[in-house]
């Protein structure tokens, strides 16, 4: 197709968009029917007259459908736009060019076009569930969390809505609200395995082990039901290796892994440079923890697009997860630098540094993700962590303050400030009644062996030895009664020291299991 097709500015067109030519697109890659498929489009849009904006309008959206079934995401964001510029109120339009610049990594564009679908449709709520994914993407979780609440305000039972709040909701440490809404999902959708593991793992964050332990174990990936016509509709067009590949999307989300690679490997036997495909098959194989095969498969698809951020964040957990340190380091470092706001691979390069043992680079990436994402709480945490361990009390103390203010509902943020109101080795730092305050807190919202020591910790501080050392030895025997062997060490280290009228100076034991720490 020549490159010329439309290129002059008609009446009616929309502001800020304007028509503009479209771009040549090669479509040798396509199997043969595919290529009739979208030449058609081509020919009727070229045949269309410039007379009526409205069919003119339809025959660049059809256009940009046909380019976006196939992937060929540039060609088609240009055809939607010309369709809006023509006809600016066109929902379909404006809805599926938001889901192209999604489908693109433009994040934030692609938010900013779903609210403005929303406006068109203000009662489609999977316009505004999609609109929260890209301001989630887009790094800016309180944007999307707008959206998750104004969603589940008109629609209570929208399950899909419930996980993505769920996500950010655990993230800030509102663990009774992330359960809520992941308990009413589940009762939903019980096929949903993807709600599994973040449920068992605030259950675990609030001490109730033995509602966590068979959610964690039966993690999986098939996701929630979620209604989208218009979009499925688009993904039908699509023939050859693009069917593959959405058919063995579909199989990933609902858990059938092995048919998923069967199906992103028949993809690329018809589509040896489709990208997507070959990330695909990488993510289902780390799934099945087959490295190897996984690093082989993204770097072919590096090979193909050197700049897609997903690409070398997924490759930088294949890397962490084979032991392959500095590789996994220079991975994400070229991630975050190609999306600088992309809160997710500084997080991971943190935690790669520290395995690594760059602590003040790992420091340094996780208060980026701070700045990033404000309510963090996992950030935040390891960023206090990192002051302490390295006795930097002042500003330990200013972080973990700070923190404990930020998203002052997190046990294990209200746990580090009790431990340093109790047990910091600078005198300045500890206030015993602050501390028992705290501890007192911790122990009405979550009564575990964690809650206890921490408690002990701050009756020691204010002379009641003899309280901290019986509320230790209990947390010792009931760490021993829930097989627990592992805190033994710990446990009795504190114990010892009550025992003999010694306040903690330590805020956790030496390789005390109970630490926070990269997981």
């Amino acid at each position: 197709m020549a490159s010329g097709l439309i290129g002059a500015s008609l009446s009616g067109c929309a502001k800020g968009e304007t028509l503009a030519p479209l771009p040549v697109v090669d479509l040798s890659p396509l199997a043969p029917k595919a290529q009739t498929q979208v030449a058609g489009a081509q020919a009727a849009l070229a045949q269309a007259t410039a007379e009526s904006a409205v069919p003119l309008a339809a025959r660049f959206g059809e256009l940009g459908r046909q380019y976006q079934a196939y992937q060929l995401l540039g060609a088609a964001e240009r055809a939607y736009r010309n369709a809006l510029a023509l006809t600016p109120d066109a929902f379909e339009w404006r809805y599926l060019l938001a889901h192209t610049l999604h489908e693109g990594n433009q994040n934030e564009a692609a938010a900013e076009s779903f609210d403005i679908a929303a406006e068109l449709r203000p009662r489609e709520g999977v316009v505004l569930f999609w609109s929260g994914q890209s301001w989630a993407a887009a790094g800016k979780p309180e944007e999307a969390k707008k959206r998750y609440e104004a969603l589940l305000k008109d629609e209570p039972d929208h399950a899909a809505a419930m996980i993505a709040l769920s996500r950010i909701l655990q993230q800030e440490g509102d663990l009774p609200r992330t359960i809520e809404l992941l308990e009413k999902a589940r009762a939903l959708d019980p096929n949903a395995s993807e709600i599994n593991y973040p449920l068992g793992m605030a259950y675990r964050a609030l001490g109730q082990e033995e509602k966590a332990k068979p959610l964690v174990a039966a993690r999986g990936d098939t996701k929630v039901k979620l209604v989208d016509p218009i979009y499925v509709d688009l993904k039908s067009l699509a023939e050859g290796a693009a069917v593959v590949l959405q058919e063995g999307t579909e199989f990933f989300e609902k858990g059938d892994l092995a048919a998923a690679e069967r199906a992103f490997r028949q993809a690329i036997a018809e589509d040896p440079a489709n990208v997507t495909a070959h990330e695909n098959l990488g993510v289902a194989l780390t799934r099945l923890d087959r490295l190897e095969e996984a690093e082989t498969e993204i770097q072919k698809a590096i090979a193909l697009e050197p700049n897609r951020v997903s690409l070398h964040f997924s490759l930088g957990s294949v890397y962490s997860r084979m032991g392959k340190g500095q590789q996994a380091i220079d991975s994400l470092r070229r991630a975050v630098q190609l999306d600088p706001a992309h809160a997710g691979a500084h997080f991971n390069l943190a935690n790669a540094l520290v395995r690594g043992g760059q602590p003040d680079d790992a420091l340094a990436a996780y208060q980026r993700v701070v700045e990033l994402q404000p309510n963090n709480a996992d950030a935040r945490l390891l960023v206090g962590l990192m002051q302490i361990q390295a006795g930097r009390w002042a500003e330990a103390e200013r972080i973990v303050v700070a923190s404990a203010t930020a998203v002052p509902d997190h046990p294990r943020l209200v746990e580090m400030l009790a431990r340093l109101r109790a047990a910091c080795p600078e005198d300045a730092r500890r206030d015993g009644p602050a501390a028992m305050a705290l501890a007192k807190r911790l122990m009405d919202s979550k009564s575990d062996i964690n809650s206890a020591v921490t408690q002990a910790m701050a009756l020691a501080e204010v002379g009641r030895f003899a309280e901290a050392e019986a509320l230790q030895a209990e947390a010792l025997r009931v760490a021993l009664a829930e097989s627990r062997p592992d805190l033994e060490a710990s446990l009795t280290y504190f114990l010892d020291l009550y025992k003999a009228g010694k306040p903690a100076r330590e805020l956790w034991a030496p390789d005390d299991p109970l630490m926070p720490g990269v997981q």
